[in-house]
């Protein structure tokens, strides 16, 4: 009799899920989702650089790391460079783990360091030979960019819309129906798995070496990619 019970019990309860499903799909529409891709030579590199300061107490180690960058800032401005083309990204003040035994004017240790964005690629190599001329603790790689993403995230959103009406009109068509009116649409993008509201910008490897025109510096391609989900509704059937 327990058996009979649990078995009505579990046809009971697919019958219930069964139904809530099919409340959840929507009749007479067509779901696409449709991509479009921008592509644009970089027109900036930044570097990042790190300077260490030393001293008796936190106050003297942090005022010599900020002498080092006042000075190297300086000398870049000297190149060409704006105040506005340093950020500073990060710093961090402590004891100095590396001091000697005996105490000495070293026992306070202070690092900072300093984005610097170059927009003129001919001047990108002299920025790097003149910070390591510093001697800095680190310089780390030119990573490019393009200032201004917006024109690069029109031209993908327009193109993964024409992507979209593309794929949905040949749906219908296949299906010999007529499509009508978007009643949703949504631009979303994957990045390692998860979806953002946000388009991805990647860089493209490839030959810029007609875009470095003979300075050495080759500026990689940043490729701008956004998928937007569309909603059609269905007209009629033919």
């Amino acid at each position: 009799m327990n058996i009979y019970r649990l078995l009505s019990t579990l046809f009971f309860a697919l019958l219930v899920a069964s139904s809530a499903v099919a409340k959840d799909v929507t009749p007479h529409q067509i779901v696409v989702y449709g991509q479009g891709t921008a592509t644009a030579e970089a027109d900036q590199a930044k570097i990042l650089f790190n300077v260490v300061g030393l001293g008796s107490s936190l106050e003297k180690a942090f005022a010599e790391a900020r002498e080092k960058v006042s000075k190297i800032t300086g000398q870049l401005v000297e190149l060409g460079l704006k105040e506005s083309d340093f950020v500073t990204s990060r710093f961090h003040t402590g004891e100095n783990y590396s001091k000697s035994f005996f105490s000495s004017g070293k026992d306070f240790r202070a690092n900072l360091s300093v984005y610097v964005t170059v927009s003129d690629f001919d001047l990108l190599e002299p920025v790097i030979i003149q910070i390591s001329q510093n001697k800095v603790q680190n310089i780390y790689q030119a990573t490019f960019s393009v200032n201004d993403e917006a024109p690069l995230n029109q031209q993908a959103r327009t193109k993964a819309v024409a992507d979209a009406k593309r794929k949905a009109a040949e749906i219908a068509r296949t299906l010999g129906i007529e499509t009508g009116g978007v009643l949703f649409v949504e631009e979303i993008v994957s990045l390692g798995g998860e979806i953002s509201p946000l388009p991805r910008v990647r860089m493209l490897a490839g030959d810029s070496r007609e875009a470095s025109k003979g300075k050495g510096i080759f500026p990689e391609r940043i490729s701008v990619e956004s998928v937007v989900k569309v909603v059609f509704s269905i007209k009629t059937a033919r």
